[in-house]
């Protein structure tokens, strides 16, 4: 029988295991599904660490798991780069986060960014995002605490997902600089920049890309996990046109991945929207060096004809059917996703995206046993 990690490593590598490895993205569902407000949840690590030991002892288990220590007010910042209303905050106590596509990056600060460079400007952008916390003369030294307390928690949790034989899947976390600025700008603002200022948001974003690569590769000699999270929800066809991905977003994307191939890391490529009129010009990734995470609106079944020899596919039942689908419905569309996407190996089941915070504990239980099965 193999063990978790030969069975990522098997679907990386593009070949058949025995039986299809299952990763579970959650965040929010644990804290709905052990009882918890999901304010106590996303402030209180001790709450965090509960819900999910609970679910995992209650589900029965999985292969992979996204061990980010838990998310909460500091570092959710850090991980969307937006303006946001919290629950116990903004929102009542048992409800989810919102992001708020508000600007926090004015068009004069590109000029800033290619002066003192992104390491140097990001600070000053968190602030805008966090003013209440990373504000003021010692928002800096806030930032740095947060940044170390997140790490030790990740770390935390990766150890002890490792004590249970789970997998945890990634080893540090970078955006696609595209997606970042427009996160930051607003999308409306940001597409206005690429036709405003072309040759200079390029620039700026080839900042912000060697800085991720740089910060991804410290991320994961800390870790010594070889996988890194790139998130990508800005840059695919239904916002984006070909010809602007092509010019923007392809060049970067290939330079980004390459350059942690290099370094032997895996990318986890995160990508949200419709990507399937994308999926051509993924073949000019590295072959076998990605995992793609896709969440219910691409078509994976185009994605395994286009991809199937050339990348790691995961997905993707979708965020709908998990919370108002039926465990047979569950059942028969993971059966589908194993006997089609899984055919031949390079296939690992999970949701599209994470778990929803309303899925039916049935039917995420129909999803897991369904691929053990």
């Amino acid at each position: 029988m193999m063990s978790a990690e030969e069975r990522i490593q098997a679907a990386i590598h593009l070949e058949e295991s025995d039986q299809v490895p299952t990763y579970f993205m959650c965040s929010l569902f644990a804290a709905r599904y052990a009882g918890i407000p999901t304010e106590q949840f996303l402030e209180e690590k001790e709450a965090y660490h509960r819900a999910m030991d609970r679910l995992y002892e209650d589900l029965g288990g999985w292969d992979a798991i996204w061990a980010t220590g838990g998310l909460d007010y500091a570092n959710t910042a850090f991980m969307f780069g937006m303006k946001m209303r919290f629950p116990g905050r903004d929102l009542p106590s048992d409800t989810t986060f919102q992001l708020l596509e508000e600007p926090v990056l004015r068009s004069e600060d590109y000029d800033v960014i290619l002066e003192k460079g992104w390491p140097a400007f990001s600070g000053e952008v968190m602030a805008r995002i966090r003013p209440d916390l990373f504000g003021g003369a010692e928002g800096r030294q806030r930032m740095k605490e947060a940044r170390v307390r997140w790490s030790a928690e990740m770390a935390r949790d990766i150890a002890k997902w490792k004590e249970r034989g789970v997998v945890p899947l990634l080893g540090g976390f970078t955006g696609h600089p595209l997606s970042t600025l427009s996160l930051m700008r607003t999308l409306e603002e940001f597409t206005a920049d690429l036709y405003r200022c072309p040759d200079k948001v390029l620039a700026v974003m080839q900042n912000i890309a060697q800085r991720a690569i740089e910060s991804s590769i410290a991320q994961v000699r800390a870790s010594g996990i070889r996988r890194v999270f790139l998130a990508d929800n800005r840059s695919c066809a239904g916002l984006l046109s070909l010809k602007f991905f092509e010019r923007f977003a392809l060049p970067i994307l290939v330079q980004m991945v390459e350059a942690l191939a290099t370094e032997g890391i895996t990318t986890v490529l995160h990508f949200d929207q419709n990507w399937t009129r994308n999926l051509p010009y993924l073949r000019q990734l590295p072959s076998k060096s990605c995992i793609l995470q896709l969440d219910g609106a691409t078509d994976i079944l185009r994605a395994k004809e286009v991809l199937g020899d050339h990348l790691c596919l995961q997905g993707d039942v979708p965020a709908s059917l998990l919370a108002l689908g039926t465990p047979r419905e569950v059942e028969s569309y993971v059966r589908r996703l194993i006997e089609t996407v899984g055919r031949g190996g390079g296939f690992i089941l999970s949701s599209g995206c994470e778990v929803p915070i309303n899925a039916r504990p049935e039917n995420v239980r129909a999803m897991l046993e369904a691929a053990r099965r």
